[in-house]
């Protein structure tokens, strides 16, 4: 089952499953997640939008902005100039 990124931010506005521990498949590669947060102020490094519903995890293989205007996993590490990798949801 592919878990698209609009699904992992209702799971996470649910909370319905414990997102952290969990190990998911990006295009750049496998990921556990160490932790996780919605409502932050931190914009979308692809589409540059910010929404409380967004999610940022950190995982053991880099930072992963989950985006539900994009509908994209973003690999970055948190900084302006970033070469961003995206996995379609």
């Amino acid at each position: 089952m592919l878990l698209t990124p609009k699904m992992l931010i209702q799971i996470a506005k649910e909370g319905t499953a414990d997102i952290e521990g969990t190990k998911l498949g990006f295009a750049w590669g496998k990921g556990q997640v160490l932790f996780w947060s919605a409502n932050t102020s931190i914009p979308c490094p692809k589409c540059e939008r910010q929404c409380k519903e967004c999610l940022v995890m950190k995982t053991d293989t880099g930072d992963v902005y989950v985006c539900s205007h994009c509908q994209e996993f973003v690999l970055w590490n948190g900084g302006e100039d970033d070469d961003v990798q995206m996995q379609e949801g």
